[in-house]
């Protein structure tokens, strides 16, 4: 991730500040949301949009896909799996600024599964479908 040029960065994530990570460019060492606060030569801040960034998502979900539908949703989104082994699974819907609006643990996958999520209640906008910490997926909500 890179800025543009300013006098002083501070690398932000989900958590806040990063500690250290101070200069023009910064490369993210784990899955998640990233932003940058620069600060100009006359001490006026400025903050950049929220990224997300993936790094593993071979590595933690191996050859099981997934898919998402309907997307965008309005009521219900369904999440169908199909995985090649049993797999235990945490998803989350996270909005733009990575709060966790809604969560499933210890989800028991096994050849083709479909997970019913409600999103009738949540605010419209983007938000992703984060599956293990690690794969993001794109889901409107309308």
């Amino acid at each position: 991730l890179t800025s543009s040029s300013a006098s002083a960065y501070q690398w932000n994530d989900a958590n806040g500040p990063i500690n250290g990570a101070n200069q023009q460019s910064y490369t993210p060492t784990a899955d998640g949301v990233y932003s940058v606060t620069i600060t100009d030569a006359n001490g006026c801040t400025s903050s950049s949009n929220v990224i997300s960034i993936l790094l593993s998502v071979n590595e933690l979900l191996g050859n099981m896909g997934v898919s998402i539908y309907p997307n965008p949703a309005t009521d219900n989104v369904f999440i169908a799996f199909n995985a090649t082994q049993k797999q235990t699974l945490q998803v989350d819907l996270v909005n733009m600024v990575g709060q966790t609006m809604w969560s499933v643990h210890n989800y028991q996958v096994v050849g083709k599964t479909v997970l019913d999520v409600p999103v009738n209640s949540l605010p419209k906008g983007v938000y992703f479908v984060r599956i293990n910490s690690a794969a993001n997926y794109k889901l409107v909500v309308k």
